[in-house]
C-alpha cells in the first residue's frame, strides 16, 4: 500500500450483508495486491490494540519441510485463480495453509479473549471465505478493500522499492528471487515492472464478496488509499485517531518482509549446502531414489530431477 492522503473524504464505504458495524473479534481483510489488507490490520493493530497475523507472512519464509504439504497447493491455486476467474480450486489445495492460519486465530484469541484479532490474506474465492467460517469456530467478520487496476499499478512500484531497501536487495535481484524472469524476461529496468503489474490481471480475476455472505463488508480505498481509514472507521466502529502517522504503519509492513525474505533466503542456502552434501555422497534425502522432500530442495536450487 502506498502512502495515503489521510484527510481526504473521498470514500464510499459499502456495508454488504451484514449490520451496519462489526462485532466479531475476528477479522480478515481481503483484497487484490496493494489494495491495503495489511497496512489495514498493521493499523488496527499499532492504534486499535488488534493482534495481527499476517497471511502472507508463511508463504514468504516457505519452509521447504512442508512445500509440498502446505504452500505448494496454495500457491498453485492462487496462480491458477489469477488466469482464470471462473476456477473454482479443489479444497485439498488451500486446507492446510487456511487451516494453519486458522489455527493461529484460535491460539490468539485463547491468549487474550478481550483481543480483536485480524488477519490479512488474499482471499481470492468465496470457497476460502467459507472454510474460512466452517473451521473457526466463532462469528468471523470479512473486509474487501477494493482498488482499481491503474492503484495497483501505481503503488506497486513502491511498494517493490521499500521491499528492496529492507531486504537489502536490488531490483534485478528481487526480479530474479520472484521468479519474474522465468515469465517476463531478464530484467532490464524498472520499467520491467510496470510491465508486469499490468500483464497480471489482479482485479477482473479477484471474486468478492457476494449476495448472501455474512458479516461481510466493502471498502472502496480510493485515490491514493484515501478511502481507506475512513472505510476502517465506519465498517468497524473504530474510533478517529486525528493525523495518525501514515508512513509508519506502512513500514511496519516493509520491515516484516524484508525480514521475511532475509529468512527465507538463508534457509534456501541452508538446504542448498545440505541436498549438495548428500548428492555428493550418492544419498537422497528420501533415500535411494528422491522423494517430494529431495524436489522441493532442487526447486529452491533451480533444478529437477529427470524422474
Amino acid at each position: 500500500m502506498g502512502c495515503m492522503e489521510s484527510n481526504s473524504k473521498t470514500t464510499k464505504p459499502v456495508v454488504a450483508n451484514s449490520t451496519e458495524v462489526n462485532k466479531n473479534k475476528i477479522v480478515w481483510f481481503f483484497g487484490p495486491p496493494t489494495a491495503g489488507k495489511s497496512w489495514s490490520a498493521d493499523f488496527c493493530a499499532k492504534y486499535h490494540g488488534w493482534n495481527h497475523i499476517d497471511g502472507d507472512e508463511e508463504l514468504m519464509r516457505m519452509n521447504p519441510k512442508t512445500f509440498t504439504t502446505v504452500w505448494k497447493g496454495c500457491m498453485i491455486q492462487f496462480e491458477k485463480c489469477l488466469e482464470d476467474k471462473a476456477y473454482e480450486p479443489p479444497r485439498e489445495s488451500y486446507a492446510p495453509y487456511l487451516t494453519d492460519l486458522v489455527n493461529k486465530t484460535k491460539q490468539a484469541r485463547a491468549a487474550n479473549l478481550d483481543q480483536t484479532v485480524a488477519v490479512a490474506f488474499a482471499l481470492y474465492r468465496k470457497c476460502h471465505r467459507d472454510f474460512v467460517r466452517e473451521i473457526t469456530g466463532e462469528p468471523v467478520s470479512f473486509v474487501q478493500i477494493e482498488v482499481t487496476r491503474d492503484e495497483v499499478v501505481a503503488r506497486n512500484m513502491p511498494r517493490v522499492e521499500d521491499f528492496c531497501k529492507e531486504a537489502g536487495v536490488e531490483p534485478a535481484e528481487a526480479w530474479k528471487m520472484w521468479q519474474c524472469h522465468e515469465q517476463y524476461g531478464e530484467y532490464t529496468g524498472i520499467e520491467c515492472w510496470t510491465k508486469m503489474f499490468l500483464a497480471i490481471d489482479f482485479i477482473g480475476s479477484f471474486g468478492g464478496i457476494t449476495a448472501g455472505e455474512p458479516d461481510s463488508f466493502i471498502i472502496d480505498s480510493g485515490l491514493k488509499s484515501a478511502g481507506t481509514l475512513p472505510g476502517l472507521e465506519k465498517c468497524l466502529g473504530l474510533p478517529h485517531i486525528e493525523n495518525p502517522d501514515i508512513k509508519a504503519v506502512c513500514d511496519i509492513n516493509n520491515k516484516r518482509a524484508g525480514e521475511n525474505m532475509k529468512q527465507k533466503t538463508a534457509k534456501e542456502a541452508e538446504w542448498k549446502a545440505e541436498i549438495e552434501k548428500k548428492l555428493a555422497a550418492g544419498q537422497f534425502i528420501g533415500g535411494a531414489s528422491p522423494n517430494d522432500e529431495d524436489k522441493s530442495c532442487h526447486m529452491l536450487m533451480n533444478e529437477t530431477f529427470d524422474t
